[in-house]
């Protein structure tokens, strides 16, 4: 008798799609000769019920959130072999192929879940702090006020530092003035210690003219992202973490643990090539930022040693829309209105998919995000369904689908 996985299995819909073209950057695009493949295949998730039995786990399904209802909308792998997914009322993980366990389902706002190699870290909002999980899902320690942990009224950003140790920042008080604050938690399995070493709580006018060049880092902030960027150079690598606000980031020095403020003041409009939207995607790819946005699908930035600024790097800008980005040692790859990778050596671009709406299950309020999975490699999410992404390259003689070699996962962390 065949199981019930196998059944759902069966009815999923497989899209298979040839790339339209090959367009080089800074050239006319031309017909390819050899198109490779997109195939991007719904991956069934089951969840146990009260009665211990299977229950396919349904796109769509909403929570009650601390300040609404809410689906899942955030995806990263936590661990070796274990992926999160999330939306403000819960958090799934998913510890086994296909397998999803809710392992936080409160009237809470989550605002962000990370790994740190060796435990699951959940952020909450307002007072609620942090819960630290086992790789398995099972809750270790809560981390709240009695601790030390400031209030993260506004949200609380996570960044994995270490195994068992983890960045931390988070703001309270009123909304246009709000008391910001980085910490790190060290957790040893049994008590976790927070050490708050920056706070920034000095009203700023934003209404002032030229205000976003203000370069204290003590001007209160909400924060928005974390981002870790390695320098590629042969002789010394150096390492910065970056916490996005409202204006200019704080950058933070992981030596010393000092707090600045990224060196821009020539111009507003480019003060930082992270601009906060859901959708702008980054990552750091061989020493290169790379960022995806609705104005360029594929531009990348280098951060001069000299200003300690980005430098645009890509040699130049692609067409407009919308993306999410993922990558492998050889391709970046985004998804948007066309799903399309760049070669990271020929700075070639090919268009997997010409249009989005040929996706399975698709709907135009679909967000559509890759990632790198701890069981599939890389994924496509949307709306808490998860499918899978394979390319077939064109030298394949056998013709078949290959999946895209070891992505790495480099989506926005909301």
């Amino acid at each position: 008798m065949r199981s019930l996985k196998s059944i759902v299995a069966s009815l999923l819909a497989v899209m298979v799609l040839p790339a339209a073209m090959v367009v080089a950057v800074g050239e006319a695009s031309s017909p390819s000769p050899a198109k490779p493949q997109l195939s991007v295949e719904r991956i069934p998730l089951f969840t146990n019920g009260a009665d211990g039995k299977e229950t396919p786990f349904k796109k769509g399904t909403i929570w009650r959130g601390s300040t609404g209802t809410s689906g899942l909308y955030h995806f990263r792998q936590v661990g070796e072999k274990v992926d999160a997914m999330w939306g403000e009322g819960a958090v799934l993980l998913m510890t086994r192929p296909g397998d999803v366990e809710v392992v936080h389902e409160e009237i809470a706002a989550v605002t962000d879940v990370a790994g740190c190699g060796k435990y699951i870290w959940i952020a909450m909002g307002y007072e609620d702090g942090l819960k630290i999980l086992d790789l398995e899902g099972r809750l270790l320690a809560a981390v709240k006020a009695n601790q030390g942990l400031p209030s993260g009224r506004h949200g609380i950003k996570l960044h994995p530092l270490d195994r068992g140790r983890m960045l931390v920042a988070g703001s309270f008080g009123e909304a246009t003035q709000p008391h910001g604050w980085i910490a790190t938690i060290t957790f040893d399995g049994n008590k976790p210690t927070v050490k708050v070493f920056f706070e920034a709580a000095k009203e700023w006018d934003f209404r002032a003219r030229g205000s976003w060049r203000n370069m204290d880092p003590e001007m209160g902030f909400t924060p928005e992202f974390f981002y870790e960027h390695v320098t590629y150079e042969p002789d010394v690598q150096r390492r910065i973490y970056l916490v996005g606000r409202r204006h200019n980031p704080l950058v933070i020095d992981p030596e010393t643990m000092g707090v600045t403020v990224y060196p821009n003041t020539e111009s507003k409009h480019v003060e930082f090539p992270l601009q906060f939207s859901w959708h702008v995607s980054y990552g750091n790819v061989n020493g290169e930022l790379w960022r995806s946005s609705s104005g360029d699908p594929f531009t990348s930035f280098r951060l001069d040693a000299r200003t300690g600024l980005f430098e645009w790097h890509h040699p130049r800008p692609l067409p407009r829309e919308a993306s999410r980005i993922a990558s492998s040692d050889e391709w970046v790859y985004a998804a948007g209105p066309k799903w399309r990778r760049l070669n990271l050596r020929t700075r070639e671009q090919e268009v997997l998919l010409e249009d989005e709406k040929k996706l399975p299950d698709y709907e135009n309020t679909d967000r559509w995000t890759l990632h790198q999975s701890a069981h599939y490699g890389m994924v496509a999410f949307c709306s808490g369904a998860l499918y899978r992404v394979r390319v077939t390259e064109p030298a394949d003689a056998k013709a078949e689908k290959v999946e895209a070699e070891a992505p790495r996962d480099v989506g926005l962390r909301h």
